[in-house]
């Protein structure tokens, strides 16, 4: 009798530790680093969702400001949110912290100055339906801190859709890491984490986890609001800062070792090349004086290094054979470009970037 008492206590500690809730438990991640003024507005929002079953982790990026004491403020009022305060590194730094202290079966990122619709995470939830699906990408809103008005809506399908094998579409696939859903397994046995000390690391990430992708599904549902602000990091790289043009291709770099990795160079080849111009006309646009011995250098460097020589014609074929570049050429070129360079590279509208399924 003794021994059965002990054995039905045993078990029901054990069942009261297991859950059985049949809902996904989701983990929202958000960065936080001196964001007193908008930090609140985020939290609401997330506090706030018709999917009510998440925990928010928050990483206090050092933050200087009030942003602890609300973090703080919030975590008394509702148990959900756990923070984590650590020296500030950076927002690669506070992402892979958040995955760290996560324990959802999906992540989602969400800047801290940015806010989701009241529906955002069941709506998107709802097209995990398969076991094989990484991630989905969803649309975004825009609004400016100077205007209480929505300006933009972002998506790039009116209807939802799912890929097995992607092809042109990809390359209008925003990078950023805000604008997907991903499957917590799937980042960790991939060890998809984003790149420290670079800036528009959002890059490498998104392609490393394209590269891995089983299948992605694109959502035509707008569900994210992002705040167009002057002081933000987004802000800082449409200016031109030292350093900032060799980050474009530094993001590159590491995508090519990590598609070298697991092979995914052998069968997009081509996407990589887009990948090269594109990043070489961003990094140029964006050159520092002071960089552009050394952005010579490591672009012809990055070239041998990669085995990938750029089409004729293109940009990335002049910096390589000559620094006598006329920039009004590519100015020209590149208001073209974005009207016909599909026709061009992409012109089959059957090419696939990936394997066939």
């Amino acid at each position: 009798m003794f021994y059965h008492l002990l054995a039905d206590q045993f078990i029901k500690q054990k069942m009261a530790s297991v859950d059985l809730d049949p809902l996904p438990f989701i983990s929202v991640i958000v960065p936080v680093y001196n964001v007193e003024n908008y930090l609140a507005v985020c939290l609401e929002s997330i506090i706030r969702q018709t999917y009510s079953r998440l925990e928010i982790v928050c990483v206090n990026d050092g933050s200087t400001d009030n942003s602890l004491n609300i973090l703080n403020s919030y975590a008394s009022k509702d148990s959900r949110l756990k923070i984590i305060t650590q020296v500030n590194g950076g927002l690669s730094a506070a992402r892979n912290t958040g995955l760290k202290y996560s324990s959802g079966e999906f992540i989602l990122f969400v800047d801290s100055d940015d806010l989701l619709e009241e529906n955002a995470i069941e709506r998107i939830l709802s097209y995990f339906n398969s076991p094989d699906i990484d991630f989905v990408a969803f649309g975004y809103k825009t609004f400016s801190t100077t205007s209480s008005s929505v300006t933009t809506r972002t998506s790039i399908y009116n209807n939802s859709r799912t890929f097995f094998s992607p092809g042109s579409w990809i390359i209008y696939l925003p990078v950023t890491a805000w604008s997907k859903m991903y499957r917590a397994s799937f980042l960790k046995k991939n060890n998809l984490l984003f790149p420290l000390n670079l800036l528009n690391e959002d890059t490498s990430f998104h392609w490393n986890c394209i590269s891995y992708a089983s299948k992605i599904i694109i959502a035509s549902d707008i569900v994210y609001i992002y705040r167009i602000r002057t002081t933000s990091i987004m802000s800082k790289i449409k200016q031109k800062h030292k350093g900032l043009a060799l980050h474009f291709l530094y993001n590159l770099d590491i995508i090519h070792d990590c598609w070298s990795q697991n092979k995914f160079i052998e069968t997009n080849i081509e996407l990589f090349q887009y990948l090269f111009e594109v990043h070489t006309r961003l990094s140029f646009q964006n050159l520092h004086r002071d960089d552009t011995e050394e952005f010579y250098s490591i672009i012809r460097s990055y070239s041998r290094k990669w085995g990938i020589y750029p089409r004729k014609y293109t940009l990335a074929y002049d910096l390589i054979n000559s620094k006598q570049i006329c920039k009004f050429k590519y100015k020209l070129f590149n208001s073209l470009r974005k009207k016909f360079y599909k026709l061009t590279l992409f012109y089959n509208p059957q090419k696939t970037f990936f394997p066939s399924a």
